[in-house]
């Protein structure tokens, strides 16, 4: 192929290296100081206005970042500081994918030099064709940015209905206060858990309304005192072993492993923020998934790193329709009692500081922390009666099923976008007679 239609990158655009900004001259403010890695903090003033796209120069090479608003760009990495007419959003998708290792000349620590960067030739698509390739990927890219916004969104209601039974005892205090008051205690727990008031009470659905009376019913009028400070009367100190069972996964071998088949969950996939990343993962052949079926994920599966830097975090596994299986040192839980979805309740428990901090601190070796199935299962809880345990799994069951509907949607527009981003750039898909408009429900 002719290379008239393309041109050095250090020519399509100009990149300049980012600014110091120790964290100690920071001071805080709106304004996003963007690292290698990503957002590093912020500060009260910019160096660079929206919209920007960065790539890591120093510890992560590469990559792409594009910012809406204005910024600080560090040291460590590239900014455009001049597009030369070209659309940023299609430039910002252009610097995705390219490999920027390959021009790597630190010795320790990972090193881009711009100047290296004569030799990599870019195709001139017209502005026009990049503005339509940055609509495309672009619109993907913010149903996919909408659509974790809306996870974040129904993690935290589930989160804080499980502080408000289980951590915080709102119903329960709410009860002893309206005795106190010679108030109504059932009718003031129905208020806490509602969040409404007598008056909107009167206005639910007879249904709705006996649905609520009955979960005000659950929750005792007394608090007692315990190991673990004050608990609703009835309720007991116990352990995670009490309603849940803590389960390594199959040793797999190293030679079991394929580059396609069926994917295995080891501890590099828990991300550390909720979440199980299934991309890139290694795989097994159909034989040897035979032989750990028992280890076998199901979706809403909550599983726990239990060796390395990332112990005791925890993820829920959307296994977006495929068989997925669990490698040796990550634990999942299973539970008689409860079934699968124990994991709503233990999600919760365990993103709270003193329960993770608790299970860590059952850690053993000094170079590599490691905790146990019975480590874990130890863990020390407040055990609820079990019919408010069953209740809260029933009443976040709709968060979590939507929760794993929308990264499912998320991992396919992935797919997509990730199928489409070389194709565009390349020109093998032409966009130059697109006329209508992306829209991506």
């Amino acid at each position: 192929m002719s290379n008239k239609n393309y041109v050095p990158l250090n020519e399509f655009i100009l990149l300049q290296r980012g600014f110091d900004l120790p964290q100690g001259e920071r001071i805080y403010g709106d304004v996003p100081v963007v690292a290698s890695t990503g957002i590093a903090g912020f500060h009260n003033e910019y160096k660079v206005g929206a919209p920007g796209v960065v790539i890591g120069r120093s510890g992560t090479i590469g990559g792409g970042q594009y910012i809406t608003q204005n910024f600080w760009p560090l040291n460590t990495t590239l900014w455009v500081k001049d597009f030369k007419g070209h659309n940023a959003r299609y430039v910002y998708y252009l610097l995705k994918s390219i490999d920027f290792q390959r021009f790597n000349v630190g010795t320790g620590v990972p090193t881009l030099n711009r100047n290296h960067l004569s030799s990599v030739l870019v195709k001139n698509l017209e502005y026009k064709n990049e503005k339509v390739i940055a609509k495309i990927l672009g619109d993907l890219d913010d149903k996919i940015y909408l659509n974790n916004q809306i996870n974040q969104t129904l993690e935290s209601i589930a989160q804080a209905i499980f502080k408000s039974w289980f951590i915080d005892f709102e119903p329960v205090r709410a009860k002893i206060a309206a005795k106190q008051e010679g108030e109504d205690p059932e009718l003031a727990a129905m208020c806490a858990i509602s969040g409404k008031s007598e008056a909107e009470l009167k206005q639910m659905p007879e249904d709705d309304l006996a649905e609520l009376q009955a979960t005000a019913a659950l929750f005792p009028e007394e608090l007692v005192e315990s190991e673990l400070g004050e608990v609703p009367k009835g309720w007991e100190v116990g352990c995670v072993g009490d309603i849940a069972t803590a389960k390594g996964g199959y040793a797999f071998k190293g030679s079991q492993f394929v580059e396609k088949g069926y994917p295995v969950i080891k501890i590099k996939n828990i991300t550390g923020d909720g979440k199980v990343d299934i991309q890139g993962t290694q795989c097994i052949e159909e034989k040897i998934a035979r032989t750990a079926a028992k280890f076998m994920l199901h979706d809403c599966d909550l599983v726990m790193a239990m060796t390395g830097a990332t112990v005791g975090k925890t993820g829920l596994v959307n296994t977006h329709g495929k068989s997925i299986y669990l490698n040796q040192r990550v634990a999942k839980f299973e539970s008689e009692k409860f079934g699968g979805k124990i994991s709503y309740f233990l999600f919760c428990l365990f993103n709270r500081k003193e329960y993770f901090e608790q299970i860590v601190g059952t850690a053993q070796g000094s170079a590599q922390p490691n905790i146990s199935s019975s480590g874990i299962e130890s863990t020390s809880i407040i055990v609820p009666n079990f019919e408010l345990i069953n209740l809260f799994i029933k009443n976040t069951d709709s968060i979590f099923q939507y929760w794993l509907k929308n990264g499912s949607t998320s991992n396919f527009l992935n797919q997509i976008r990730d199928t489409l981003l070389p194709k565009l750039l390349s020109g093998e898909i032409n966009v130059s007679n697109f006329q209508g408009e992306v829209a991506i429900g």
